[in-house]
């Protein structure tokens, strides 16, 4: 389990949107909810293998930003992310 920090951190996220949805959760709608698909996730959880770049700028906006703590990276700028979407 290369990656058991980001495995901890997705576990964690799947457990609050569990909560905030009242319901359990199955894979395919945490994954649904990620937008990745649902073998994507199942990698994640075993912490067998980290996102891809243009995964972590939507995990990031799910998680406040907690996503790039968990891997070890800096955070984006808001001011480029802002002119980015432009």
């Amino acid at each position: 389990m290369k990656y058991r920090a980001f495995a901890g951190f997705n576990m964690r996220q799947m457990h609050q949107w569990e909560s905030a949805h009242r319901k359990r959760a199955t894979l395919q709608g945490f994954a649904n909810h990620l937008n990745v698909s649902q073998s994507l996730l199942s990698i994640w959880l075993k912490g067998d293998t980290k996102p891809s770049s243009e995964k972590i700028q939507p995990l990031g906006a799910r998680s406040r930003n907690e996503v790039y703590e968990v891997l070890g990276l800096p955070k984006p700028d808001p001011d480029v992310t802002c002119l980015n979407q432009i």
